[in-house]
């Protein structure tokens, strides 16, 4: 029965658990064949008289000798209907059991089964989903490439009429360009990302009425240092938020970059004006800053960088000192 299940499971026959199977059967016919040999032939010595099934029987072993199952079809029918008849009790006891057994191994394999089709359907679903977030990905990607595609097409055109707009729309241009290429890897070029900054900078002052109230200032050399990209841009977008969006009047923002050689460190100062307003929405910075924190920790040891903020009525200022990496050692260890 066993094989019986295997074969339906796995559609397979095990040919050495046939042939043993076999083999157990002929060694159980001989056995019965000796056994019932030489039991009548004593039991016909002894009892007299004998009686007639008891003589019929030791006829029939007799003329086939101890082992005349393997050479009569008579001993074999014999031997069936003599022995194997005490058998057949258990016999149909055990077929009954496993045939219960084959009906729920039957049940658990259709169960596997079952199971295996669900998770060829779920990998389906997980594909068709990975491809969704792909094309989504693309489309992310595409939308930045056409606009940045669109401002060098408008830059072709108002250049020859309008010169503050054309380099307005090339400081824009570049600072999406800076956005979308440069700035992928842990560590950027810091005069890329002074650059950068520098853009984002003129790109404010051309929003406001008077842009003498907004002043950049950078000293030192910035070739052969490498900074983390983007880090710096949140402490100068909250600058202009509270220092010139709420009071374009009396709002000032002055931010001041040195960039110290012999140490290899960057300090920034960036400085605003508060505006009355500011009063009743409660402290300057937000998420925003927390995020700047975040990062600074992660990038940096708690003793390598130093962040200070100072805040009065009147102004608002972060104090920033951060490690430079110099492009050679940093390209040598990776």
């Amino acid at each position: 029965m066993k094989l019986l299940v295997n074969y339906r499971a796995t559609n397979r026959v095990i040919w050495r658990r046939l042939l043993f199977v076999a083999v157990s059967s002929i060694a159980i016919f001989v056995a019965f064949n000796i056994y019932d040999y030489y039991l009548f032939t004593y039991a016909t010595s002894h009892y007299l008289p004998a009686p007639a099934y008891m003589k019929r029987n030791n006829d029939v072993l007799l003329a086939a000798g101890p082992i005349g199952v393997l050479t009569g079809y008579t001993v074999l029918s014999f031997l069936w209907a003599y022995n194997v008849s005490y058998l057949m009790l258990p016999l149909l006891l055990r077929i009954i059991r496993e045939a219960i057994s084959w009906g729920v191994e039957s049940v658990k394999q259709k169960g596997e089964i079952v199971k295996q089709q669900e998770e060829i359907v779920r990998q389906k679903e997980q594909n068709q989903t990975l491809m969704r977030n792909q094309l989504q990905l693309l489309q992310s990607q595409i939308n930045p490439h056409f606009l940045f595609n669109v401002f060098n097409s408008l830059l072709a055109l108002i250049q020859r009429t309008n010169q503050e707009a054309a380099s307005l729309l090339r400081k824009l241009s570049e600072l999406l360009h800076y956005t979308l290429y440069d700035t992928d890897k842990e560590f950027v070029p810091l005069d890329g990302e002074l650059q950068f900054l520098k853009n984002y900078v003129e790109i404010e002052k051309t929003r406001h009425f008077n842009p003498d109230r907004i002043r950049f200032n950078q000293s030192g050399n910035a070739q052969h240092f490498l900074v983390p990209p983007l880090l710096l841009v949140t402490f100068i977008e909250n600058a202009f938020k509270h220092g010139l969006h709420n009071s374009f009047e009396e709002g000032w923002v002055e931010i001041d970059l040195s960039i110290e050689e012999s140490s290899q460190t960057l300090h920034i100062a960036i400085a605003n004006s508060l505006a009355k307003e500011n009063e009743s929405e409660g402290r300057v910075g937000g998420i925003g800053l927390k995020n700047a924190r975040d990062r600074l920790d992660l990038l940096f040891n708690p003793n390598d960088y130093k962040l200070t903020i100072q805040e009065s009525p009147q102004e608002y200022k972060v104090l920033l000192t951060i490690p430079l990496k110099h492009s050679l050692s940093y390209e040598f260890q990776n």
